[in-house]
């Protein structure tokens, strides 16, 4: 295995997580999610977006490589896409814990569930693309239903 192959895995699995034996993306995810809170408790608005860009850059790169060299659609250990999508999910910038723990337990529902439009984008987007477009939506929805949660009432 080269370097390019090499690389490929370590990112597409964040490091080995993928390879953790139940729910890889959960875990991956609990890992993670304090990681991007703190980001976004810490940096710039601008900071935190261009991370979570290169991580959907390299992430896209990655599994396309590692889907090239399994040949398989989906492989249970790529887990960067959970990296990327929380990362989005976080872009609500949860202030309290509260919010912190909740976007973690929509986007993993959104992402295990996979309600419309996530499930038709995962069917119908072939390659790396859809591997890592499922879980950006189902950040964005994520940052969608904390904002509608967080809105006050009268």
């Amino acid at each position: 295995m080269g370097y390019r192959e090499y690389f490929s895995y370590v990112i597409s699995t964040c490091l080995g997580l993928g390879y953790w034996p139940w729910g890889p993306g959960t875990a991956t995810t609990l890992v993670i999610a304090p990681i991007w809170w703190w980001l976004g408790l810490s940096v710039s608005w601008e900071v935190y977006w261009a991370l979570v860009a290169i991580v959907t850059l390299l992430g896209l790169l990655a599994t396309s490589e590692v889907l090239h060299l399994l040949h398989v659609e989906d492989p249970s250990e790529v887990v960067v896409d959970e990296v990327a999508g929380c990362g989005i999910a976080f872009a609500c910038f949860p202030d309290t814990l509260l919010w912190a723990v909740l976007a973690v337990v929509i986007f993993r529902i959104l992402d295990i569930w996979k309600p419309w439009p996530i499930r038709a984008i995962e069917r119908n987007t072939p390659g790396a693309a859809g591997v890592m477009l499922d879980d950006l939506v189902a950040g964005g929805l994520t940052v969608a239903l904390i904002l509608l949660l967080k809105i006050p009432t009268a």
